[in-house]
């Protein structure tokens, strides 16, 4: 049976990688035209627009920026570059992030969580420009990263809710920009590989289609996966139309489901049509504030429910 992990898988190397402005131009106006009014910028890699977000928004090393608990690497590593991450202090916090899991809208209280930075949507792929749907917790940045939404080897979108910040933005990714060597070298070479999409915010995939037919294909193959998913497990996903403007990259499954239909690794395991390379993490509920283990099927572009 095929390996499956929880987010597309894309080799990053020199050759799915270029420096070519026309690609970028290309997936900056699609975007812009999907989700206008709104404007998008892109990058190379989400940490690094979350970064550039933290610059253009001024934050220092006293300030607290909340993160949910079991964040990835990625995402504290990114903020640490100007703020301190803390998954704990969320009352001391001057800013939050707000992570839409496995692409599940997440909903906060706005009395508690009263300052969100960013909508963290990399994994969510959504189709519409419906401001509920970008920014559901009035964020005025929400991120997408492409590899985990699409087949590509790089790239990430930052939606902007408001102008200024839009134009702050695009300065900030020039300001980032440093003149390097052999960059296609350098990204061959394991300890470089991030230092260099860091130092080239401007790089992007090789893409063998358009973007839009990227977007489109990726968008069908999740509604198949999701309507199969559904028939083999009714009790998990009782409605597929919940998906249709923001499609996830995974279903979640809590622990207490699990447990009412007396599932098993072994039996779950039997019903999918490939191996799960990680089949349980930490989901964050964001309105107990409590962290519960769960099951995740993944039903990306990669994963195949359908044959």
């Amino acid at each position: 049976m095929k390996n499956i992990w929880m987010w597309p898988q894309t080799e990053i190397n020199s050759k799915t990688i270029t420096d070519n402005m026309t690609r970028l131009e290309e997936i900056e106006q699609y975007f812009a035209s999907l989700y206008a009014p709104y404007k998008v910028v892109y990058f190379s890699r989400a940490r690094v627009g979350m970064m550039a977000i933290s610059a253009v928004k001024e934050l220092a090393r006293p300030q607290l920026t909340f993160v949910q608990p079991f964040s990835s690497h990625c995402v504290l590593s990114a903020i640490s570059h100007l703020s301190t991450p803390t998954t704990t202090a969320l009352s001391q916090s001057s800013q939050q992030v707000i992570y839409h899991q496995w692409g599940e809208k997440t909903q906060i209280n706005q009395q508690i969580y009263n300052k969100v930075l960013i909508e963290d949507a990399v994994d969510s792929l959504i189709l519409t420009n419906d401001k509920s749907e970008l920014f559901p917790n009035n964020a005025p940045f929400c991120l997408i990263s492409l590899p985990k939404v699409i087949p590509v080897s790089i790239g990430a979108i930052v939606v902007c809710q408001f102008d200024a910040d839009y134009h702050k933005l695009t300065a900030q990714r020039m300001l980032m920009e440093q003149n390097i060597d052999k960059v296609l070298e350098q990204i061959n070479i394991a300890p470089f590989k991030e230092a260099t999409l860091q130092a080239k915010p401007m790089l992007t995939p090789v893409m063998e289609k358009s973007i839009k037919e990227l977007v489109e294909l990726s968008a069908e193959k999740i509604k198949a996966n999701l309507v199969r998913i559904h028939q083999i497990f009714p009790q998990i996903l009782n409605n597929v139309d919940q998906f249709n403007k923001r499609l996830p990259s995974n279903v979640v499954i809590s622990q207490s489901t699990i447990s009412q239909l007396a599932l098993t690794e072994e039996s779950l395991a039997k019903l999918i049509p490939f191996t799960i390379i990680e089949q349980q993490r930490s989901y964050f509920d964001y309105q107990r504030q409590q962290c519960e283990k769960v099951w995740l099927l993944p039903c990306h572009v990669q994963a195949n429910w359908t044959e």
